[in-house]
């Protein structure tokens, strides 16, 4: 519906503004080329913000790195102890790790597989693991700002917010004794 109306107007923008233009030429007075200006700096104006503002664009090479709690968004204690216990990792073949500190110092591995189910931008994935556990979202919520991204899983201690802080996806140290 909205080309309906768009289509016409920017067609008679057009042509209004090129016939300026030529009136400009054929007439050799410039004063015909302030009403074009001013018809097409808000639009360029906008179109340059648009582009500054737009969220950073993700595909799946994006998404791969490790993970962990940002204690930005609620800074605290509670926070910190997420920060040091829980974490995952993407690789380059979508197995995802999910990594929970034991108190022995050990880590809890659950392993899981990522499967995209959108393909364009932004790349989004359910996480499928063979053993549902209570802090990993199948379905973790995207939230791309202008250049970054993170992910928000619900869980059991409400939402948890996980910022890439590697690109690198080396498995942790897992402790055995």
């Amino acid at each position: 519906m909205l080309i309906i109306f768009t289509l016409p107007l920017l067609l008679l923008v057009i042509g209004y503004s090129a016939f300026k233009v030529v009136k400009s030429i054929i007439s050799k007075d410039g004063s015909h080329l302030k009403p074009v200006f001013f018809i097409w700096i808000l639009p360029v104006c906008l179109v340059v913000f648009g582009v500054i503002n737009s969220p950073k664009s993700l595909d799946k090479s994006d998404i791969v790195g490790t993970y962990e709690i940002d204690t930005e968004f609620y800074p605290g204690s509670n926070a910190n102890w997420q920060n040091s216990l829980f974490s995952f990792v993407i690789n380059e073949k979508h197995e995802f790790f999910f990594y929970e500190k034991l108190a022995d110092g050990n880590f809890k591995v659950i392993e899981g597989k990522v499967e995209f189910y959108r393909n364009r931008n932004p790349a989004l994935f359910r996480i499928v693991v063979s053993n549902p556990h209570k802090l990993i979202d199948d379905y973790p919520a995207l939230y791309r700002q202008r250049f970054d991204f993170y992910y928000v899983f619900e869980s059991s201690f409400g939402n948890m917010f996980y910022r890439k802080v590697s690109d690198s996806t080396a498995n942790k140290q897992i402790n055995k004794d």
